[in-house]
């Protein structure tokens, strides 16, 4: 699939629906991350509430919690531009391009402005299995057009400049009509040891109704030049997910290669980021782009058992989040509205 197809914008003015792009990157030398996100909503019919859009900035200071902050700015829908060819996402005067992302926001004391670019990548990485897209029963698509790409530009975050020259960030695209009722996600773009390597794995649990369904656990692996999909059914019954206030574990399987490991970060690291669904409930956020992240990847062939093929470690350059109902008393700092 095309990452440029794959970012156009899917809402058609329909009530009761919501839309993401967001990017996440890692400035290593400064131990520092970044969440940028551009997003939509419609509220259902039944609320009466005109649509809207919004900006979202986070800085996390790996050498100095004190420094973090998150900031968003609500706007009219009239402030949302999109155009398919060339794209443009826009928020305001923040623009999402093919390979460029560039933006700037103020508020409760904190300013940052954003000039970014990457060569884009040509093809789409699917995060769920190729039924899921097709599917009215699936509430939110989840799909990354630029899963692991060499970020060039600057951003300048109360005053500090960070300039990026190859450190490497993931852009990705949600589109649906209602959040996961809960969710653990993680992310790196290269490891320690292999700057080549990436992983994006997320753990849900939706609900049907008043029931609220067992955890299901999905991966994806960049890893040698190959791409490996843990979405598969034999996947989906292995896989296993773990996560509560600072930590995310792990694991994904074929019948040949597996992914074993384990996100953590402070409290003080994190960021309470309050979603609302179109219906009108609210989602919580948890997120932290310096988070660190252990992993074993494993193979083996028909005949032999399991034997390590690789250990790799993150430290302060994976990006992590988990997600409920209500927020995490444990986590203090909060994405300010403008």
């Amino acid at each position: 699939m095309s990452s440029v197809a794959d970012n156009r914008m899917r809402w058609s003015r329909e009530p009761g629906r919501y839309e993401v792009w967001f990017l996440t990157a890692s400035h290593r030398a400064s131990r520092s991350g970044f969440w940028i996100r551009h997003t939509l909503s419609a509220p259902t019919q039944d609320r009466g509430l005109p649509p809207y859009c919004q900006l979202w900035f986070a800085c996390f200071d790996g050498g100095d919690p004190g420094r973090s902050f998150a900031v968003n700015r609500k706007l009219p829908i009239d402030s949302l531009h999109a155009e398919p060819d060339p794209l443009v996402i826009g928020v305001g005067d923040a623009e999402l391009r093919h390979g460029a992302l560039h933006g700037a926001i103020e508020g409760h004391g904190h300013a940052a402005e954003w000039d970014l670019g990457f060569e884009p990548e040509d093809r789409t990485v699917l995060l769920f299995p190729d039924w899921a897209y097709a599917s009215e029963r699936v509430s939110t698509k989840f799909l990354s057009p630029h899963f692991s790409v060499p970020l060039r530009g600057r951003i300048k975050a109360d005053g500090r400049e960070y300039v990026f020259d190859g450190d490497r960030a993931t852009q990705c695209h949600i589109w649906g009509n209602k959040h996961a009722h809960a969710w653990g996600w993680g992310h790196v773009c290269g490891f320690a040891e292999d700057g080549e390597t990436a992983l994006d794995v997320l753990s849900v649990r939706l609900k049907k109704g008043p029931i609220v369904l067992p955890r299901l656990t999905l991966a994806t692996l960049r890893h040698r030049g190959t791409v490996t999909r843990f979405s598969q059914p034999l996947s989906l019954m292995a896989g296993q997910g773990e996560w509560g206030t600072g930590f995310f574990r792990f694991a994904a399987a074929t019948p040949t290669l597996r992914v074993r490991g384990e996100f953590t970060a402070s409290p003080d690291d994190m960021v309470v980021a309050e979603y609302t669904d179109p219906d009108g409930e609210a989602a919580f956020c948890h997120n932290t782009e310096v988070a660190s992240l252990t992993m074993t990847i494993e193979s083996r062939t028909w005949l032999s058992g399991w034997r390590d093929e690789a250990r790799l470690t993150a430290p302060r350059s994976a990006h992590f989040e988990h997600a409920a109902r209500t927020p995490d008393a444990s986590i203090r700092r909060r994405h300010r509205t403008a």
